[in-house]
């Protein structure tokens, strides 16, 4: 499985996210002079943050990363290319973390904490989208991996 992070990712796709988290979606009950301050402020902040979010989006699909799962180990690789920085075997992996920063809530994302035996963080998954069904496959992976290396210890152990 791969999982790609969002723009939730960086500061400034965080940092967009708080601003439109701030800006009201209903506008019934708002008396008018806040009706016309906001409404031309939807006209310069909108384009702006639209823009930023393009750039920035091009920029992390072209020199961004990728997460990916397999039956042995958590990845985490370049996304154009084969180029691997860091990896985690399922079988040091003991608890799945998320923790959502500032911002991150409108993209619906947040960081996965991949935590060893001694709680210490072993890799972090920036601005993965919804962490929760992400982080719930990590550990099936993880526990399916367990459970096929006790069959084959079985296995090898009914050899003898």
């Amino acid at each position: 499985m791969t999982a790609y992070p969002s723009l939730a990712a960086t500061g400034v796709g965080r940092t967009i996210g708080s601003v439109c988290d701030a800006l009201p979606l209903k506008t019934h009950g708002v008396p008018w002079p806040r009706l016309l301050i906001a409404i031309p402020m939807w006209f310069v902040v909108v384009p702006v943050a639209l823009t930023v979010s393009l750039v920035l989006y091009v920029l992390t699909k072209i020199a961004g990363q990728r997460f990916v799962l397999t039956n042995r180990n958590l990845q985490i690789r370049q996304m154009l290319g084969v180029r691997l920085n860091a990896q985690a075997p399922l079988a040091d992996i003991k608890n799945v973390e998320i923790r959502q920063l500032p911002g991150q809530a409108f993209y619906k994302a947040a960081d996965l904490l991949i935590q060893g035996a001694d709680a210490k963080t072993i890799i972090r998954l920036e601005g993965v989208m919804r962490p929760a069904v992400f982080r719930q496959t990590i550990l099936e992976a993880r526990d399916a991996r367990q459970q096929v290396e006790e069959s084959l210890k079985t296995i090898q152990a009914r050899k003898l």
